[in-house]
């Protein structure tokens, strides 16, 4: 990939952003993706230009694929994205670093929740990125590990043993569908450690792969039905709003609940039975 040019995907058709310019190289797979849509306040049934607008626009708020892009922020965009999780996990202490992608610089190790926030807030779906002196400047000034400064590889494994080897023992990490074979590698690094995988950007994964995500922590359905129908039964706590996010282990839960604490607005419990004994009779 030449020098500047970056592949992104959105409802499973994929960007190139070369020097600023943008290019759909493949169709959107996806009809709608109400996460963005909502968000970007986009209608329509998703296409090509449709999806070109919606990175113009992540590109104009958080300044992606640009050396001034916003690297810092406590504005939580999504009730339960993953950065935003991984924002309320370090202000609380669940965690004490997160691994995550940055375009401009591949993956990268913060164990500050502004800066995950800021460089996570308008990111996903990050396929290939090529190094952005200026961001990668800027990070490190912030006191952020880059992984790969001359290549800007994205490598959520490598990611975790750089931050075991900075001497990081709670960890979460994104994990993103090309990446889903790593998971039980990534997994093996626990000894001594407590690493949280969080799946996501999964949207078109095999019946195995899904398979490999029961391992994971916390898992982004997006439009997957091999999650809805493999992950999906062996969560421990689901929250649902534009898709599931599904928890498989006390960590995700408490991830969320974490999310949940930061939100102001009126939020309600279900459980998923009804229950056995109930007061009577109503009045």
């Amino acid at each position: 990939m030449d020098k500047n040019d970056h592949i992104i995907e959105v409802a499973k058709g994929r960007i190139q952003i070369s020097d600023g310019e943008v290019t759909v190289i493949s169709k959107p797979k996806i009809k709608s993706c109400p996460t963005w849509q909502r968000v970007l306040n986009i209608s329509g049934e998703l296409n090509e230009p449709i999806i070109k607008e919606i990175i113009e626009r992540r590109m104009e708020l958080g300044k992606l694929f640009q050396p001034d892009r916003i690297l810092e922020s406590d504005n939580l965009i999504f009730s339960f994205g993953a950065s935003e999780l991984l924002f309320c996990a370090l202000n609380e202490g669940i965690i004490d670093a997160a691994v995550l992608v940055c375009d401009g610089a591949g993956t990268i190790i913060s164990d500050k929740p502004k800066v995950v926030q800021g460089v996570g807030g308008w990111m996903s779906g990050m396929i290939k990125t090529s190094p952005i002196p200026e961001i990668i400047s800027r990070l490190e000034d912030l006191g952020t590990i880059v992984v790969d400064k001359e290549n800007a590889i994205i490598n959520p494994l490598y990611g975790v043993q750089k931050a075991i080897e900075n001497g990081y023992r709670n960890i979460a990490v994104t994990v993103a569908e090309n990446d889903i074979d790593l998971i039980p590698k990534i997994k093996e690094l626990e000894n001594g450690c407590n690493i949280s995988i969080l799946s996501i950007c999964t949207g078109a994964i095999s019946k195995k792969e899904a398979q490999i995500l029961t391992q994971a922590d916390l898992v982004w359905s997006c439009a997957s039905k091999e999650i809805n129908e493999v992950v999906g039964p062996e969560s421990i706590f689901t929250t649902r709003r534009c898709k599931p996010i599904y928890a498989l282990s006390t960590k995700g839960k408490k991830m969320i609940l974490s999310g949940a604490s930061q939100y102001t607005s009126h939020m309600e419990l279900f459980v998923t039975s009804e229950p056995t004994t109930q007061p009577y009779p109503y009045i």
